[in-house]
C-alpha cells in the first residue's frame, strides 16, 4: 500500500498498558511516523508541549489528571492537533473528539490515523 500526501510525522501514544503501546507502535510502523510513548498523563502533556506532535492517540483512563482536564490541557498547548481517544468506555463515543472503542481493530486504527493526518491510499 502506498499513501498519498504522506510526510514523516510525530505521533504520541499515551497508554499505561505496555502491551497496548507495543501493538499500536507496531501497527504505526507501517506509516512514516516517529512514535513517542507516554505512560502517564503528565508525560503525555510534556511531549505535547515540547515535541509538537501531529497526533496524539490516548487512552481515556490513565494515571494522573482526570480525562477532561488532560484533554483541555492538550488542546490548550496544541490547538488544532488531532486527538484520537481509545477506551472501553463506550459513553465517551460521540463527544468532541475522535474515538475508537477498545479493543480496536488495527485496520480501524490505521484508517483513523490516515484520516486525521490527511493521508489517502493511492489507487493505481
Amino acid at each position: 500500500m502506498t499513501l498519498h500526501g504522506t510526510a514523516e510525522v510525530t505521533i504520541v501514544i499515551a497508554d499505561d498498558d505496555g502491551l497496548i503501546r507495543m501493538i499500536l507502535r507496531r501497527a504505526l510502523a507501517t506509516r512514516p511516523a516517529v512514535v513517542l510513548e507516554a505512560t502517564t498523563a503528565s508525560t503525555c502533556q510534556l511531549l505535547v508541549e515540547t515535541r509538537s506532535p501531529d497526533l496524539v492517540i490516548t487512552d481515556a483512563h490513565m494515571p494522573g489528571a482526570p480525562f477532561a482536564d488532560r484533554l483541555d490541557a492538550m488542546r490548550g498547548a496544541a490547538p488544532g492537533m488531532p486527538i484520537l481517544v481509545m477506551s472501553g468506555d463506550q459513553s465517551l463515543a460521540g463527544q468532541s473528539f475522535d474515538f475508537l472503542a477498545k479493543p480496536a481493530e488495527l485496520d480501524d486504527l490505521l484508517s483513523a490515523v490516515d484520516r486525521l493526518l490527511g493521508w489517502q491510499e493511492e489507487t493505481g
